[in-house]
């Protein structure tokens, strides 16, 4: 069977990382010991984004700072470099691969990052985690993007920047390409 197929993750594959973890730290906040457990929770959508920077700066001594941080990361978002892997789209695209986006991510900020370098040209489906409630490396996300972009699982291959990620991938038949950070 022909790979026609490549989804792409978007922080540290198609953008830029650094997000909400450099916004903390921009912002002189370096130690949240909730924010791991907050962000969990976001991705999936049990918490809105209000209450996501409320768990994540409560016993920090920024508390208060909610709504400057939410600013902060939207701006960064809106205008966040794109990374290497977005160097493939056009060849991929002239060779007439199918390209979608599965990210472990929130709408409000990674939509200012497609919207601004209009990937939604280029990928169909574009998966957010927090829309469909589910996030990687759970198998059902895979089997999720499976069904959205109908494909057999040996029809596509997944790029991601987490290992795990792509072993969840592989797990559920579907090719894993592991690119590092600092390879981008």
């Amino acid at each position: 069977m022909t790979i026609d197929t490549i989804i792409f993750d978007v922080g540290g594959v198609l953008a830029i990382d650094g997000g909400r973890r450099g916004i903390l730290a921009e912002c002189g906040i370096f130690h949240a010991p909730n924010e791991d457990k907050a962000w969990d929770l976001y991705n999936v959508g049990a918490l809105t984004e209000r209450e996501y920077w409320k768990q994540t700066l409560r016993g920090t001594g920024s508390e208060g700072r909610e709504n400057e941080l939410a600013s902060r990361i939207r701006d960064k978002f809106a205008t966040m470099p794109a990374a290497g892997a977005m160097q493939l789209v056009p060849d991929l695209l002239k060779k007439r691969y199918h390209l979608a986006i599965l990210s472990n991510h929130v709408t409000e900020w990674v939509l200012p990052f497609i919207t601004y370098n209009h990937l939604q040209n280029f990928f169909d489906p574009i998966i957010i985690s927090s829309e469909v409630k589910l996030a990687k490396p759970d198998n059902r996300i895979f089997h999720y993007a499976l069904q959205a972009v109908h494909r057999l699982p040996q029809q596509c291959v997944f790029i991601d920047d987490k290992e795990k990620n792509i072993l969840a991938a592989q797990t559920s038949g579907i090719y894993g390409v592991f690119i590092p950070i600092m390879m981008l």
